[in-house]
């Protein structure tokens, strides 16, 4: 899910609903609404699954980190390679 975030084109949200997770996701997103948030370690462990959302969470902070790493040396050092790349991908 954190590829899908920064690359254009691809939500998300397909990701999740892809990997059946999207449901666990959207309920843990919506408990952080200002209307509902009670800042509480008692309320956020009930309400908040913390076996899916930790792994979930750094997952997607890890892939982000790695992929703009990535994206970023690509194009520092290869970026007509790169260019072609992306274009045969967009076709």
């Amino acid at each position: 899910m954190g590829l899908a975030e920064i690359t254009p084109g691809i939500s998300g949200a397909t990701i999740a609903g892809l990997f059946n997770v999207y449901q666990e996701f959207v309920r843990i997103i919506s408990f952080f609404s200002p209307s509902q948030f009670k800042f509480s370690f008692k309320v956020i462990a009930k309400n908040i699954n913390l076996r899916f959302s930790v792994p979930l969470f750094l997952g997607m902070i890890t892939a982000i980190f790695l992929a703009v790493n990535l994206i970023n040396y690509l194009i520092t050092n290869f970026l007509f390679e790169f260019k072609i790349f992306l274009s045969i991908l967009m076709m």
